[in-house]
């Protein structure tokens, strides 16, 4: 299963939904496919179904972003792709900091 990597600052809003896309500037992933989220190589927090990956150019992005970017050393004027996901199954955190499944 292919997996998408995040920082543990966005879980929460990823988990309550408020987070449902995020800007690469590559990937090999396909509309429909369904992937693990996690934080780094941690195990899995939720599984998600990409729902659609556009290209866009980061100059077309917020301001927010585009600063992001700057900090990240990208370029501006790059096609970036931003992946749209949904959730389909989230995993909660045991006391000894692995994830098992939650009755959904």
């Amino acid at each position: 299963m292919k997996t998408l990597w995040f920082k543990q600052r966005y879980v929460e809003s990823i988990l309550c939904e408020e987070k449902t896309f995020t800007i690469r500037a590559k990937t090999n992933l396909k509309e429909n496919d369904i992937i693990a989220l996690s934080v780094g190589p941690r195990p899995s927090f939720a599984h998600a179904k990409i729902n659609r990956i556009e290209q866009v150019h980061s100059s077309d992005l917020s301001i927010d972003y585009q600063q992001n970017l700057r900090t990240l050393n990208y370029k501006l004027n790059r096609i970036l792709f931003r992946i749209d996901f949904k959730l389909i199954q989230i995993f909660s955190q045991s006391q000894d900091r692995t994830y098992r499944k939650t009755q959904s």
